[in-house]
């Protein structure tokens, strides 16, 4: 971004874009609800993870019998589930009933935050906009602590208006209230620790923001490799103090928590192209695939009827032998990108450390199974530090999922040869949406390295 404008503008503009879209109804996105909803089951001393909606709706009319102690549990929750009129709503409009909390116990710190401190007898909109509030802190921080970063690393603070102007992060957080801005902001913070060489603060930061969302523990070799031996070893204590105490936190929950997590991640697919021709190629692979099974010690991975089984102690959970081999094979990518930040990375300049930790973010989120346009707020805070300026085009065309809606309430029954309207996004639109961007960085890409070849600047 060349001649950014003045600092003390650019903030104005930021806090009153956030103050103007905070009252506004989130659109097509109904995240918010389930955080309202932990944070009442937080406050009340019931464990989030016990048990899922669908669960307490069920026992509701439910005759089958169940130890006294859930009995009591679900009668605690059935009836904060009917406290107020608002509570009522609140309740009937949280997504997946069927699961159990997926938000890990950093946040549900905040979340019970919410719950002791908004009363439960106000409108929904203002409970809405309270939970927005918590939110938004976490927002408004992110900004103040890049502005820090960039200072730190010699770069001009207008550029703060990459994040605080961003179009996506207005709607994402402002708009919608997801709690990424929650991990985001812990993981800005870690990275000004991380440079000043402090890695105890570094350490428990990273640990609030792997605490808070799992994926930031891809960037913990990067933090060890980058610190020296003993800062490192003290990052770990830190990281380890928080994830331990988050571990105590979730108590009994903590096996339905990872069961949750183990179902989210080998059955949710939605907004990706490098995921889903991935997934195309191991199917075409594995067509003739017959029955197996693969187990030993604690681990059992069984294929039987197109059904495919992984069982990790006492999880388990099914999805298709395609999909599993498509994640597996991001995961190795994902792990190889992790450790190719971590080269020589001690002896790299701060600024490029942060362009590392993009890269590792960015890919974690292109070609992992969910794009969705939220989970890129991790990547906008270092975009002044991408050289590629098709990044910048990726955060533009991220909010053409909000599209699928406009297919699925107008075309229910289906168009253009295809059985529902959902489809021509998730096979037509999202290909050429991502399409274009892999297009454009490529372009860019290639013309950067004929510039390379010419003046032998690195560039990439």
């Amino acid at each position: 971004i060349r001649n950014p404008p003045s600092l003390r503008f650019v903030l104005l503009v930021a806090i009153l874009a956030r103050l103007l879209l905070l009252p506004s109804t989130p659109i097509q996105e109904d995240d918010v609800y389930r955080y309202m909803w932990d944070g009442r089951v937080c406050a009340a001393g019931v464990n989030p993870y016990s048990f899922s909606p669908q669960e307490i709706e069920e026992a509701r009319r439910s005759l089958e019998p169940r130890p006294a102690e859930d009995l009591a549990a679900l009668d605690d929750l059935d009836r904060l589930s009917r406290r107020t009129a608002s509570t009522q709503t609140i309740f009937s409009r949280i997504n997946n009933r069927r699961y159990a909390t997926i938000y890990p116990p950093v946040v549900q710190a905040i979340f019970g935050s919410f719950g002791i401190s908004v009363p439960a007898g106000w409108p929904v909109a203002l409970q809405v906009l309270c939970m927005k509030l918590f939110l938004s802190v976490f927002d408004v921080a992110t900004i103040f602590l890049l502005l820090k970063l960039l200072r730190d690393t010699g770069q001009s603070t207008g550029l703060v208006l990459a994040y605080g102007w961003c179009p996506l992060v207005l709607k994402e957080v402002s708009n919608s209230g997801h709690m990424d801005a929650i991990p985001v902001a812990f993981l800005v913070a870690a990275l000004i620790f991380l440079f000043q060489r402090r890695g105890f603060f570094a350490g428990l930061l990273l640990g609030l923001a792997i605490g808070a969302k799992v994926y930031a523990v891809l960037l913990l070799p990067l933090f060890l490799c980058r610190l020296g031996r003993r800062s490192a070893a003290l990052c770990i204590v830190g990281c380890l103090i928080v994830l331990g105490g988050a571990h105590v936190a979730a108590g009994d929950g903590a096996g339905r928590f990872r069961q949750t997590l183990l179902e989210f991640a080998l059955n949710w697919e939605n907004h990706d192209a490098f995921f889903f021709w991935l997934q195309g190629a191991w199917r075409w692979i594995v067509a003739s695939c017959g029955d197996f099974s693969v187990g030993f010690a604690t681990f059992a991975f069984t294929h039987v009827g197109g059904v495919t089984t992984i069982r990790l102690g006492a999880l388990e959970a099914q999805s298709t032998l395609a999909y599993m081999l498509a994640l597996a094979t991001v995961a190795v990518i994902l792990s190889t990108c992790a450790i190719w930040a971590t080269r020589r990375v001690a002896e790299k300049s701060p600024a490029e450390v942060i362009r590392r930790v993009f890269i590792v973010l960015a890919c974690l989120f292109l070609l992992g199974p969910l794009g969705f346009p939220w989970y890129f707020l991790w990547c906008v805070p270092f975009l002044p530090f991408a050289r590629l300026r098709s990044w910048r085009l990726l955060v533009v065309i991220l909010p053409i999922y909000y599209l699928r809606f406009w297919f699925y309430y107008h075309h229910e029954s289906g168009v253009g040869g295809f059985e529902r309207g959902v489809d021509i996004f998730d096979y037509v639109v999202v290909n050429l949406e991502f399409g274009l961007f892999f297009a454009v960085a490529g372009a860019e890409l290639l013309w950067r390295r004929r510039q390379e070849s010419i003046s032998g600047c690195a560039i990439t």
